[in-house]
């Protein structure tokens, strides 16, 4: 590096301070700069051959399947359980909740298959209905199982 150089990095240095709210220093301040410079030699390669392949499909982005809005972007909707398969949903500060299975990248309602009066009137659903389709217990434990009596049908 030249001694031209130095001297003006010193100045550019000096008037940055002061721009900056710093104290130009009385003396000048020295600044010694050392430069190492280190040759060396390239190894010799070994020539590869390319063979062009397809490029790969990018990298679709991970999508989010348990997000409220994937379930309704009209309404508020709270995720109280979802696997990715199954999700147990609701209209947020309401009563209005249901079931829904994610089929083929879609999710869609999984229908009661009556409706019962005890308590407060809702869908129903038949156990062994709900066994076979491998309902996650944290569903399942939620519905409304239909008993003798109920509206079935």
């Amino acid at each position: 590096m030249s001694a031209h150089y130095r001297r003006f990095l010193v100045i550019a240095s000096t008037a940055l301070l002061v721009a900056c709210g710093g104290q130009a220093p009385e003396e000048p301040t020295v600044v010694t700069m050392t430069t190492v410079v280190a040759e060396s030699t390239p190894e010799p390669t070994t020539p590869v051959a390319h063979t062009p392949t397809s490029s790969p499909e990018p990298a679709s982005p991970a999508v989010d399947m348990c997000a409220p809005g994937m379930f309704a972007d009209d309404i508020p909707i709270t995720v109280m359980y979802c696997d990715e398969e199954w999700a147990y949903v609701g209209r947020s500060q309401s009563g209005n909740v249901w079931v829904t299975r994610n089929i083929g990248g879609e999710w869609v309602e999984y229908v009661g298959d009556g409706t019962t009066s005890s308590g407060m009137t809702r869908s129903c659903f038949l156990q062994d209905r709900v066994a076979k389709d491998g309902v996650p217990r944290e569903i399942v434990d939620k519905l409304a199982i239909c008993q003798p009596g109920d509206s079935v049908g």
